[in-house]
């Protein structure tokens, strides 16, 4: 918002920094490889030669570079195959290759290095996806323990990933202190990084926004959600983000925007940035690594409120959508009220019965 009120200039999002996760996945397994040869060559060539010293050292590199990099070679694949199921909204299937590549490295007894953290990470993140807030703050807890543990781990992006997704959890269960202390932690851990990846600010901030939203300081929410747009539009990306959350992160932004124009009467300024969200919404990551049901609820009871049924009901097509895929969701409830309401006030009763039971169309245009 400018100062004077009114809403700025709504700018595309772009993607930046594609890609690059990618690349340096298949540099360190090249490197691995190369390590992995270079030691198995020296062990069959010392083995060839008879001569056993060489061979036992050969042997103990070897079997230490399988404890070193086994874990990686396991699990890079596992985590950017489940970042893709999780953008198509394949929660289960991805909750199921994550948890095969965890139990085999726990199995294995091999080093948990940082791919297990973000492994179970993004399992913790399909937790948070499918409403189970309560299990994923526990998946957090064992990486807050590893985090204690770790101190170089401690100070980097990854750790700020892992604060910033748990305070995402406490947010969602509506335990502002905890999610406060924890998205104010990983703003302190993001704002002491360098270049790109100090642009990983943008997450707390959001957080923090919708802290004051359900405080009622609207003021400071949109303080902050200025302050995290323009971390978001900043040149270049953070290494350990990928670029859908910065996209779906994006889209949450105008999401709370437009709640805190309709909470202060700014009405025409919450037409606009919802139209900018419902497009958004064709291209963009499920919840919960952006916009959230929670949100997107909200959005559409304040619009049903201010009398603007068919905009309302359009938020709701895709609130519906996402919900019904996990029905059991703590927000899902909620959604069905909504609609419910809007259904009954247009005298569209008979429609109830397929909406309760999750086979209403949607979205089919």
């Amino acid at each position: 918002m400018s100062e004077d009120g009114k809403l700025k200039q709504i700018v595309p999002y772009e993607r930046k920094g594609g890609g690059r996760q990618v690349f340096l996945a298949v540099f360190w397994w090249l490197y691995m490889a190369l390590c992995f040869a270079c030691v198995s060559a020296a062990l069959l060539g010392s083995l060839y030669a008879g001569e056993w010293l060489s061979s036992v050292v050969s042997l103990t590199l070897f079997l230490v570079c399988l404890y070193l990099f086994s874990g990686y070679l396991i699990l890079s694949p596992v985590i950017f195959y489940s970042v893709r199921l999780l953008s198509r909204g394949q929660l289960h299937d991805a909750e199921k290759v994550l948890n095969r590549g965890l139990t085999m490295v726990r199995r294995l007894g091999l080093r948990k290095d940082w791919s297990y953290m973000t492994a179970v990470s993004n399992l913790a993140v399909v937790k948070l996806a499918s409403g189970q807030f309560a299990e994923s703050e526990l998946i957090y807890g064992e990486l807050m323990d590893r985090l204690g543990r770790e101190k170089k781990i401690a100070k980097n992006a990854l750790a700020a990933i892992y604060v910033n997704n748990l305070a995402y959890a406490h947010l969602r269960q509506g335990e502002l202190e905890e999610a406060e202390a924890n998205s104010l932690k990983a703003l302190e851990i993001w704002s002491k990084l360098k270049g790109n990846e100090a642009l990983g600010q943008a997450f707390p901030l959001v957080n923090l926004a919708e802290i004051d939203v359900l405080r009622g300081s609207f003021t400071a929410a949109e303080s902050k959600l200025e302050r995290a747009l323009a971390f978001v539009h900043g040149s270049g990306r953070p290494l350990a983000v990928m670029e859908e959350s910065f996209q779906s992160l994006d889209t949450h932004i105008r999401i709370l925007q437009a709640i805190i124009c309709l909470e202060t009467g700014r009405r025409e300024d919450a037409v606009r940035l919802t139209e900018s969200v419902l497009a958004s919404m064709q291209q963009v990551f499920k919840p919960p690594a952006g916009y959230n049901l929670t949100s997107l609820a909200r959005l559409a009871e304040l619009l049903l409120q201010a009398g603007d049924e068919a905009t309302a009901e359009r938020v709701l097509e895709h609130a519906y959508d996402q919900a019904r895929d996990f029905p059991t969701h703590p927000d899902a409830p909620q959604i069905l009220d909504i609609y419910e309401r809007l259904l009954t006030a247009s005298k569209r009763v008979h429609e109830l019965p397929d909406l309760k039971a999750w086979v209403r169309p949607v979205l089919l245009s």
